[in-house]
């Protein structure tokens, strides 16, 4: 076998596990649905996430601050790192996020609990 097919065998096997390592691992809406969470509770553009499935410790990236209307009577605010601890319909010890009430005050959302049905 020469030097070129061999290069071009291992350049194929190489993509091959890249691929299928990069499937394999979830999102992180795909992990808030294995919680029991929408996928709408982080927003848009989540660049990478740390996750220790032992503790449920984890931490979520953004490029920059993100923030948005809720219902014309709260803004939230992500910070570019979101960090707690996850558990099936709870969100504990949470940093990096913060919802403006009364149009100046800014207070820290440092737990989430799901309620309702599950859709």
């Amino acid at each position: 076998m020469d030097f070129r097919r061999l290069l071009f065998l291992l350049l194929v096997i190489s993509a091959s596990t890249d691929s299928s390592a990069a499937a394999s691992f979830p999102s992180a809406y795909e992990v808030l649905q294995q919680f029991e969470f929408p996928v709408g509770l982080l927003p848009e553009g989540i660049t990478a996430y740390d996750l220790d499935t032992g503790t449920g410790s984890f931490s979520a990236q953004l490029n920059a601050t993100c923030s948005f209307e809720l219902e014309n009577k709260y803004t939230i605010r992500y910070e570019p790192i979101i960090e707690g601890v996850i558990m099936t319909g709870r969100i504990e010890d949470l940093k990096g996020v913060s919802v403006r009430v009364l149009s100046m005050v800014w207070l820290s959302v440092v737990r989430v609990v799901r309620a309702g049905p599950k859709h």
